[in-house]
């Protein structure tokens, strides 16, 4: 099952991409992934399923979708 994460951007935040605030907000290790995730379904702004560009800044709410590790079926 996925975990859910939400927050909302804090009143100072200065817009800014989706993918770059994810990153900033420390949800994920690089823009590089926070841009995979948006553009799987894995995260919403506002509810709405948007691109890795959409602006988000103060007030705004994000849902992030972070999907089970998936074993690689390596034994060591």
């Amino acid at each position: 099952m996925a975990r859910k994460i939400t927050r909302e951007f804090p009143a100072q935040y200065k817009p800014r991409r989706l993918d770059v605030a994810l990153f900033d907000l420390g949800i994920f290790a690089s823009r590089a992934q926070a841009k995979r995730a948006i553009d799987d379904g894995g995260a919403r702004l506002n509810g709405k399923q948007v691109k890795p560009g959409a602006k988000a800044g103060a007030g705004d709410l994000v849902q992030v979708y972070i999907p089970e590790p998936t074993s690689s079926g390596l034994t060591p």
